[in-house]
């Protein structure tokens, strides 16, 4: 049989479970903020609350001087996980990064490999900002809230790698000294749209909605190729099978990746 048209059946057994088996397939790398690590799952593909969890990347986007930033899909059985638009169970943690603050002198941020740093408020902010903070372990990243209302994270010892977040996404960011700059756009104030490298003037990715705002598309245009998904209906997280703003809830029912490859879901009460 063509691989390219071969399909993989994953069936996700929900709830709160030890362990979990299933055929993954995942690669890594290790930089900064914007890599993917493999210790962020724990044994058996249940995370640290006993849920599923799953990662699988999909796109490795070079910034030069050997850095890639990891975009990924995370399954998670967590019913605390609100539906977005990726249906319920499913998010891309890279445009779930977002910086708040926890408590008059606390910020956290997630950065976009979901890993979560703690600062704390120093008493005089740098010049031009509104308050600054510093990182509560090592103190080589400060966070500094500016009079726009941004959030600037960067690195004390390059001030090239550096994240930037509006209303608390993220929005741009560089890896540092040689790395390409990059911007992300959303629709909504939610949806991501668009991932453009300022460096390469180039449109690293594109993400298409359906009708019911639904991400269905992810388009490359460097490789003129697309990841495409579709959704069923779900009902194992709320009996009646209706959201908390009482939308009907749906789910991946299927991903064809760029090289073809095929994967369905299915979900199991």
């Amino acid at each position: 049989m063509d691989n390219a048209k071969q399909k993989r059946r994953l069936t996700f057994p929900l709830g709160n479970v030890a362990a979990f088996f299933v055929l993954l397939f995942m690669w890594q790398l290790a930089y900064g903020q914007v890599a993917h690590s493999s210790s962020q799952v724990p044994l058996g593909n249940s995370d640290t609350n006993g849920f599923v969890r799953i990662d699988k990347i999909f796109y490795e986007m070079s910034l030069e001087k050997g850095r890639d930033a990891d975009f990924f899909f995370k399954f998670s059985s967590d019913p605390r996980q609100e539906p977005k638009y990726l249906g319920a169970y499913w998010t891309i943690p890279f445009f779930d990064s977002k910086a708040f603050k926890i408590s008059p002198n606390r910020y956290r941020w997630i950065a976009p490999n979901l890993r979560t740093y703690t600062f704390n408020k120093i008493q005089n902010p740098e010049k031009g900002y509104k308050e600054t903070y510093i990182l509560n372990t090592t103190g080589k990243w400060k966070l500094n809230v500016g009079k726009d209302n941004l959030i600037y994270i960067e690195n004390k010892d390059d001030s090239k790698n550096k994240f930037i977040l509006k209303n608390g996404k993220l929005v741009s960011f560089c890896c540092g000294k040689g790395s390409d700059t990059v911007r992300i756009s959303y629709e909504n104030g939610d949806c991501p749209r668009s991932v453009y490298n300022v460096d390469k003037s180039s449109m690293e990715m594109e993400l298409k909605y359906n009708q019911e705002r639904l991400l269905s598309q992810i388009i490359f245009p460097k490789d003129k190729k697309s990841l495409l998904i579709t959704y069923g209906a779900c009902d194992t997280i709320a009996e009646d099978g209706v959201s908390r703003n009482g939308n009907r809830l749906k789910s991946v029912s299927s991903m064809t990746f760029t090289s073809g490859q095929k994967e369905e879901y299915k979900y199991i009460g």
